[in-house]
C-alpha cells in the first residue's frame, strides 16, 4: 500500500517535522541468588584444599573461556552474524563529484569501526551545508506582495555549486523564485542563479560565486542498513542555521507518494524542522548519503521523515550539470484539472472526471483539445491528473499512449506520442555548466 505525503510551507520552502528517539541498553545486571550449603568436617589439610580450589577454579576458567571461543568461533550462526556485519560495514569508494574533505578515522566510539565521535562528524561537515532563503513576488487578485521561503542545501564542489529540493526554489508553485540567497555557516551572503532543476526528482543546483568552499563528500546510499546511525543538518524554522540532530535508518527504500508524485526514498528518524528541506543526511563517516526532503502530514507523527538516496541526487545532479535538465523522461506535453465537485456538476453541468487544461504546441495539440474529459489510459480508468502522469512516467520517448476522451458527447479513441521532457528554452536557466 503506498502512503501519501505532502509538503507544508508555512512561510517555509517544504516545511518538515520529524523526531528521533535513541534506545540504548538499561544498564542492569542480575547475579545468581548463591545457595550456602551445610559440609562435612574432613580430614584433609586446610592448606591442601585451599591450593586444589585455585588450581581448579582456574583451569575451569581457561576450559570455559577455550570452550566459549571456539565455539563462538566456529558456531554456524555467529559466523553467519559475522558475515553480515562486515559486509554490511564494507563501503566501496564513494561516487564523489568533486573531490573533498578527507574522512578522519581516530577517536570516540559512537561511529562504529570509523571511530569517529557525533562531534567529529559535525566538525567534518558543518560547513558543507548552508542556508537558502528566497522571495518571490505574487499578485493575488487584489494585492501584490513578496512570499519568502527558507530552506537548506549541501555544497557538493569548491567552487560554488550547490544541490538543494526543487520545492525549496519554487515554493507552492512551478515558477523559480525571483532572488535565492545562499549563506554560509561564516555568515557569507551570495546571490545564486540556478543550473537546473527537476520537480519530479525534487533536486535542483544552484551557482554561487565562490571559492575554496568545503564541499561534502559523496557516500553510497546503496550500503546502508537499517538501524544505522546518522545525523541531518540543516536550518530549520528558516533561523536555526547549522542545527544538528541525531537518528538512524529507519527504511532504505520506502515507496510513498510526495504531493502525487512517487518516490522512493530514505527513512529516518533524526528530526527535521520546517527549513531542513534541502539539508544533508550523513553516515558516521561523515558521507553524505541523502537530501532530506518529505514528512507524512498527519498530525502528533514524529520520529518519521524522508531523504532522497545521495545515489539518485548524484544521478540527477550530474544531467543538471551537464545540460540543465534529466535527459530521457517522458513528457506528452499535456496539463490537466481534476473536477469532482458536485457545485461544478450542478451549476455548470460539468461532469466529474479529467479534464485537458492545457497543451504544449507541437505535443499532441493535434490530437487531443483542452476541454476533453480522459476516460481511460491505455484501457485503465483514471479519476486524476496524478493517475496519468504516473502512467506517462512508466513509458519511454516514442511510445504510443492510448487515450479514451469523451469530446462533444462522443467517446474517441486517439494515440497520444510521448516526447521527451525539456525546460523551456526561453527560462533563465542556463543549459550548461560553462554558460553560468
Amino acid at each position: 500500500m503506498d502512503n501519501n505525503y505532502n509538503g507544508q510551507n508555512n512561510g517555509y520552502s517544504g516545511g518538515y517535522t520529524y523526531s528521533a528517539y535513541q534506545n540504548g541498553d538499561t544498564g542492569i545486571s542480575y547475579t545468581p541468588r548463591q545457595v550456602t550449603q551445610k559440609k562435612e568436617k574432613s580430614n584433609v589439610p586446610v592448606a591442601l584444599i585451599a591450593v586444589i580450589c585455585v588450581a581448579t577454579v582456574l583451569l575451569s576458567g581457561i576450559m570455559g573461556f577455550g570452550g566459549a571461543y571456539l565455539a563462538n568461533r566456529f558456531s554456524p550462526a555467529t559466523k553467519a552474524q559475522q558475515t553480515v556485519q562486515n559486509d554490511a560495514r564494507t563501503v566501496e569508494d564513494p561516487a564523489v563529484i568533486y573531490k573533498t574533505v578527507e574522512v578522519q578515522t581516530e577517536g570516540g566510539s559512537t561511529g562504529g569501526e570509523t571511530g569517529l565521535t557525533y562531534s567529529q562528524v559535525v566538525e567534518l561537515v558543518k560547513d558543507s551545508v548552508v542556508e537558502i532563503t528566497t522571495e518571490q513576488a505574487v499578485q493575488s487578485a487584489w494585492i501584490q506582495y513578496v512570499q519568502k521561503g527558507a530552506g537548506s542545501g549541501v555544497i557538493i564542489s569548491e567552487d560554488g555549486y550547490v544541490i538543494t529540493n526543487a520545492h525549496v526554489i519554487t515554493g507552492d508553485s512551478t515558477a523559480l523564485a525571483d532572488n535565492i540567497t545562499v549563506r554560509l555557516t561564516d555568515s557569507t551572503e551570495y546571490k545564486a542563479k540556478v543550473v537546473g532543476y527537476d520537480s519530479d526528482a525534487d533536486i535542483a543546483i544552484l551557482k554561487i560565486d565562490a571559492t575554496g568552499l568545503t564541499a561534502a563528500v559523496m557516500g553510497n546510499s546503496d550500503n546502508l542498513i537499517v538501524g544505522e546511525e546518522v545525523i541531518a543538518v540543516g536550518n530549520p524554522l528558516g533561523t536555526l542555521g547549522g542545527t544538528v540532530t541525531n537518528g538512524i535508518i529507519s527504511a532504505t527504500e520506502r515507496r510513498i507518494s510526495v504531493e502525487g508524485n512517487m518516490m522512493t526514498l530514505l527513512q529516518t528518524s533524526a528530526q527535521i524542522s520546517p527549513g531542513n528541506s534541502g539539508g544533508g543526511l550523513f553516515n558516521m563517516k561523515g558521507e553524505l548519503i541523502g537530501i532530506v526532503n518529505a514528512k507524512p502530514l498527519a498530525s502528533g507523527v514524529e520520529g518519521i521523515g524522508f531523504a532522497i538516496p545521495v545515489k539518485d541526487a548524484v544521478s540527477i545532479s550530474e544531467q543538471l550539470l551537464e545540460y540543465g535538465y534529466v535527459r530521457g523522461k517522458p513528457d506528452i506535453g499535456v496539463g490537466f484539472e481534476t473536477v469532482s465537485s458536485t457545485y461544478m456538476s450542478f451549476f455548470y453541468n460539468i461532469k466529474p472526471g479529467v479534464y485537458v487544461s492545457s497543451l504544449v504546441k507541437g505535443y499532441n495539440d493535434d490530437v487531443l483539445k483542452t476541454g476533453d474529459r480522459v476516460v481511460a489510459v491505455n484501457e485503465k480508468t483514471v479519476s486524476s491528473g496524478s493517475d496519468i502522469t504516473n502512467l506517462v512516467k512508466e513509458s519511454s520517448v516514442g511510445d504510443v499512449i492510448k487515450f479514451q476522451v469523451e469530446r462533444d458527447g462522443r467517446i474517441l479513441s486517439v494515440d497520444v506520442t510521448v516526447y521527451e521532457a525539456v525546460p523551456n528554452p526561453d527560462s533563465d536557466i542556463s543549459f550548461n555548466e560553462n554558460n553560468n
